[in-house]
């Protein structure tokens, strides 16, 4: 009885009433340790919900789909297969957030999803708090269920469920290695324990269960990393009005929580990231090592002092790193030693990795990049992962070469960035940028984008000068569930003015992708050509200026001559009639109707003919 009064005493109310809460989201997975999607989709999901964890907290049924595992599902199965009944589960992996707020593939939830959902105040708190016996083998758990406004409802049940918020040192069939959340046991059972029907303000319940932690070979949770959610659902419109959570009581937890402060480039030789470490156990941390590494170099370490309480973060500002060696970099920050070595009880979370990259010297002349030889990324090319999981940007055999962007496999918001190696454009009067692009969407609702971006601040600061998502990126009508691979008629040609950057001599241009969750996207035949405006070729006849050309194209003739000849071709060879107007040894060729492209001017004189090629790009 000990642990039941200990719980009322944590669980205390005061008589006060708010006419509404803050809302915790609940996002329910069904998951399994057969399927082979869940191991995609789960580290990242995982991720994304540790990092929204004041807002959302998760249940993972690990489900028979498409077969039964061997550790989760026997040991919880039948509680696993009500839940699977009650929302009709027939696939994996299935999220469903809320009851009835979404219910779709698990990695297309993101906090685009959820941010409306936990700004929507609820009728109801649920305050939840749980111990153990003194031998660790049963789990007392006590919920307060509290009207926060006068409510009414006929189907209205309490659901608490006990959780393994880590479990690790195992590998199921799909090979997934990190397990978060796994249901062990819904008290009393999966159907819960019906509710009143009518709430006055301030009208409160309390629940109170216990479980015995049964024992069972390889299966059996540990005790400290149980945890209790509950949850108020209509079972009419299963619909969860409120959810709450009481943490795992891990001894020592201190966990790797993100690395800030670092740019995608670098061209000052060191890095200075900050570490955000928080503290997931129930002691406070006073010390701790911060180990450092660039590469496989050997780690360094920096030792840090202060307090971090239990269930809190902090972020840890380190000293310059040194960096060096042009291409793609990762670098890797790792907890070690908390308050001098006592023993952490969750390894799994202690890293995180960044990638960057150093560009080398920049190059003057034209860049061209078609993707046909195996390397990638190309010869002083750079592929920076913002997200950390170093996917993203890949080389792909479609079109005999290109550049893919995997957003089918990339959840919503991963950025991925792909450079193209420096380009020197002091030399330029103009400079533009061409490439084939080719894009399928997976559905109206997941919307990814590619967008073209230029520094000339080694990647302080970026200007986007061209910028295509959803239907506008797509180039194939229609939509595809299935990976996108393109045919040959399933690409179109982009063109890009970068003329406001001739003139500066570090020019770096890159392909910023932004992943929606939807389908592959693919560039190739990445052109950017600069031009040295008037007399672009070795002419002696003429000259021909601007280019590129918005419009209005001007021909000087170095010698008056009545028997010159012009005309005008495109890149066919096609040739293009225009107005042309003469003013004394000037020509001016207006080119407005015309459709953006390469075309040539050709001067025919008794003496030859000579031809210089210009670029159209009107705004």
């Amino acid at each position: 009885m000990r642990k039941i009064s200990t719980l009322f005493a944590m669980l205390c109310i005061t008589t006060a009433v708010s006419a509404q809460t803050q809302r915790l989201v609940l996002f329910e997975e069904f998951t399994g340790e057969t399927c082979g999607p869940c191991a995609l989709v789960n580290p990242t999901l995982n991720e994304m919900l540790n990092d929204e964890e004041t807002k959302i907290v998760s249940i993972k049924y690990q489900n028979n789909i498409p077969s039964p595992g061997p550790r989760f599902w026997p040991y919880a199965q039948s509680d696993i297969a009500a839940r699977q009944a009650y929302y009709n589960n027939t696939y994996s992996p299935h999220g469903i957030m809320d009851g009835n707020q979404f219910n779709d593939n698990a990695g297309a939830l993101d906090p685009v999803i959820i941010n409306p959902r936990y700004a929507t105040p609820s009728p109801f708190e649920v305050r939840v708090a749980h111990t153990f016996s003194a031998a660790n083998d049963t789990i007392y758990a006590s919920v307060i269920i509290k009207a926060a406004q006068s409510y009414s409802d006929s189907n209205l049940v309490a659901q608490i469920a006990v959780t393994e918020r880590d479990i690790f040192g195992y590998t199921s069939p799909n090979g997934e290695t990190h397990y978060e959340g796994v249901l062990r046991k819904m008290l009393p059972s999966a159907y819960g324990t019906p509710l009143q029907i009518s709430w006055n303000a301030g009208d409160s319940v309390v629940l109170n269960y216990s479980w015995y932690i049964t024992p069972a070979a390889l299966s059996s949770p540990v005790y400290y990393q149980l945890s209790v959610v509950a949850f108020v659902q209509d079972n009419s419109s299963k619909e969860v009005l409120q959810a709450g959570f009481s943490r795992a009581q891990v001894p020592m937890d201190p966990k790797a929580k993100a690395i800030t402060g670092m740019q995608d480039v670098t061209c000052s030789g060191t890095m200075t990231p900050s570490f955000t470490v928080a503290n997931n156990g129930i002691t406070d941390i006073s010390t701790l090592d911060i180990q450092y590494k660039v590469d496989n170099n050997p780690a360094q370490t920096y030792s840090w002092m202060g307090l971090l309480p239990s269930f809190t973060s902090t972020t840890i500002s380190l000293p310059p790193i040194p960096v060096s060696g042009n291409g793609s970099h990762s670098i890797t920050l790792t907890t070690a030693n908390p308050n001098g070595g006592v023993t952490d009880n969750n390894m799994l979370n202690n890293s995180k990795t960044a990638y960057f990259g150093i560009p080398g010297a920049a190059v003057a002349g034209n860049v061209l990049e078609d993707f046909t030889l195996s390397t990638f990324p190309p010869a002083n090319w750079i592929r920076v992962d913002q997200n950390g999981n170093n996917t993203g940007w890949l080389r792909s055999t479609a079109g005999n070469g290109s550049a893919k962007i995997d957003f089918y496999s990339s959840f919503t918001g991963h950025i991925d960035n792909l450079y193209l190696y420096p380009v020197d454009m002091s030399g330029a009067s103009g400079a533009t940028m061409t490439f084939d692009v080719s894009h399928r969407q997976y559905s109206a609702a997941y919307i990814d984008a590619i967008n073209v971006q230029v520094s000339t601040d080694c990647g302080l600061t970026w200007n986007t000068e061209w910028a295509k998502s959803g239907a506008a990126l797509a180039t194939v009508t229609g939509y595809q569930t299935g990976a996108f691979t393109p045919s040959a008629a399933q690409w179109r040609a982009e063109t890009v003015n970068l003329n406001q950057y001739a003139g500066n001599n570090n020019v770096l241009i890159r392909f910023n992708a932004v992943s929606g969750y939807g389908n592959n996207g693919y560039v190739d035949n990445v052109n950017v050509s600069l031009s040295t405006g008037i007399n672009e070729v070795a002419n002696t006849t003429f000259e021909l200026y601007p280019n590129p050309s918005t419009g209005i194209v001007t021909i000087r003739t170095k010698t008056q001559n009545s028997d010159y000849k012009i005309r005008f071709t495109d890149i066919s060879g096609k040739e293009v009639f225009v107005n042309t107007r003469v003013e004394g040894n000037t020509i001016k060729a207006d080119f407005s109707a015309c459709s953006n492209g390469t075309y040539f001017a050709e001067i025919q004189t008794p003496n030859g003919t000579e031809r210089s090629k210009f670029i159209l790009l009107k705004d």
